[in-house]
């Protein structure tokens, strides 16, 4: 099943490849099997994506892939909440040094540290 899932793997990436150019290695590719299910959790990412798509996932970005048509369905950049909370942690602790509100600045609009928003 493994080498099965490998050669799937490396066949979508070579579709895609050819529509696109990207030089990240390791990405993780994942069959659409139900996309009502993540059209729930992300309507506007997945609104378009169908049954056999594929989602394709980099570190910096993710692709939803139509191989059938050879076609991007949507493509969009994974924002990594956890460097912003630092960063936000940073820049709040050093213009508010000696109060209390560092803590809050850093949880109020946020997914969380360690949290990786994606699609």
């Amino acid at each position: 099943i493994q080498q099965r899932n490998q050669e799937e793997s490396d066949r979508v990436l070579a579709g895609l490849q050819k529509i696109i150019l990207f030089n990240e290695e390791n990405p993780t590719v994942a069959r659409i099997d139900d996309p009502s299910v993540l059209q729930s959790s992300n309507p506007d990412f997945y609104k378009n994506a169908a049954e056999g798509d594929y989602l394709i996932l980099f570190p910096s970005r993710a692709i939803v892939y139509r191989e059938k048509d050879n076609q991007i369905v949507n493509i969009a950049p994974i924002i990594n909440t956890q460097n912003i909370n630092q960063q936000e942690a940073t820049d709040t602790s050093t213009s508010t040094e000696g109060t209390d509100t560092g803590a809050d600045a850093t949880q109020d609009g946020t997914t969380g540290a360690g949290q990786t928003e994606t699609p």
